[in-house]
């Protein structure tokens, strides 16, 4: 009789084998016998199927009727013409450059220069402007945000609503909001400019005449006291003949009658210091600037392109889409259920197998 070997076995390996139907039960499940084991429950399956997708088509429509579709609205904006910020260019026009006023104070300043590059950079910065976009949302009641953006160098404003005329009305109520605004910041900052320039030119004729009035007071103290010397001593025509260079002559010598007549010139003439220093010019731009009156009126700093770029955002899944997926996972989890059911049952028999043995 012949014997086995059982040292030749590899340990760890079950040695427990029984039969289940015409298949070797064994610790690893074969294909065969688990698609056997998923084709005795088809019913089941079948019956998990069906109420998944149930399911779903009743979401589906749940789903659908209360949701509205959403659109993403774009609204593109333009930077503004010349002529649109006409009377702006006025102040820059006058104070060109730093106006020379006196050796004693500072040039006038400039006005700041404006364009429409420099607006409409303003207005591109504001648009960004988080507390001020939350300032036009809480005053208008507005319930959507608005994105600001690039696009090939153009700026536009988007939102995504369900009304697409609503959400564009918004938007440009938003645009127009943010534009008062920053004319508002460059009128203020331009008047400040000119403010600034008004000060420095009072303060430089202010001292300009100070220093003149000196001059003039100085000059006829010493045309004076010349005519009360060449009074005394009779001096009444110039006296030609002197031994003293011409630098130290005294002024009495060219006589009291040329006195008087100097003197009565000098105290009806402006002081020549002022002449000098261009006071005309300065009070002339000082007028020019006092009527200078910056205003809103006729100024638009963004051209608005009325027509957005609407699009349906694909935000939710259409019916066919949650009823394609619910089918799908019902599917995936009736075949998972059936596998559970059909693993415990197996072991269950083959423990019951063993026990037998």
């Amino acid at each position: 009789m012949s014997t086995v070997d059982r040292r030749n076995d590899p340990p760890n390996i079950s040695k427990s084998r029984s039969t289940l139907g015409n298949h070797m039960i064994e610790d690893e499940i074969s294909l065969l016998e688990l698609w056997d084991g998923l084709v005795t429950r088809w019913r089941l399956m079948l019956a998990i199927v069906a109420l998944g997708a149930t399911i779903s088509i009743v979401g589906a429509i749940v789903y659908t009727n209360s949701q509205e579709p959403e659109f993403n609205v774009i609204l593109h904006l333009l930077p503004p013409k010349h002529q649109d910020i006409e009377s702006l260019y006025l102040p820059t026009v006058i104070t060109r450059g730093p106006t020379p006023t006196t050796p004693w104070t500072p040039r006038a300043p400039n006005v700041i220069a404006v364009t429409t590059t420099d607006v409409f950079g303003i207005f591109h910065r504001y648009l960004l402007s988080g507390p001020l976009q939350s300032k036009f949302l809480a005053e208008t009641s507005t319930p959507l945000n608005f994105n600001v953006g690039l696009d090939i160098g153009n700026l536009y404003v988007s939102s995504d609503w369900h009304d697409p005329v609503e959400a564009k009305n918004w938007a440009i109520d938003y645009v127009k909001f943010v534009a008062q605004y920053s004319i508002s910041q460059i009128l203020a900052n331009l008047q400040n400019s000119i403010d600034s320039r008004i000060r420095v030119i009072q303060h430089s004729l202010g001292f300009l005449h100070i220093v003149a009035n000196k001059q003039k007071e100085t000059e006829i103290i010493k045309l004076n006291e010349a005519l009360d010397i060449a009074k005394k001593l009779n001096v009444v025509e110039p006296i030609t003949q002197t031994p003293l260079p011409p630098d130290s002559v005294p002024l009495y010598y060219i006589g009291s009658k040329a006195i008087q007549a100097q003197l009565d010139v000098y105290v009806q003439s402006k002081p020549p210091l002022l002449h000098k220093h261009g006071a005309t010019q300065l009070s002339i731009q000082l007028s020019q600037l006092r009527e200078i009156d910056v205003k809103p009126d006729g100024i638009r700093i963004v051209e608005i392109i009325q027509e957005p770029t609407v699009s349906q955002k694909p935000i939710r899944p259409t019916a066919k889409n949650i009823i394609g997926i619910g089918i799908v996972m019902s599917c995936l989890g009736a075949i998972f259920l059936v596998f559970c059911m059909f693993y415990i049952q197996r072991q269950r028999l083959l423990t019951k197998n063993q026990h037998r043995e």
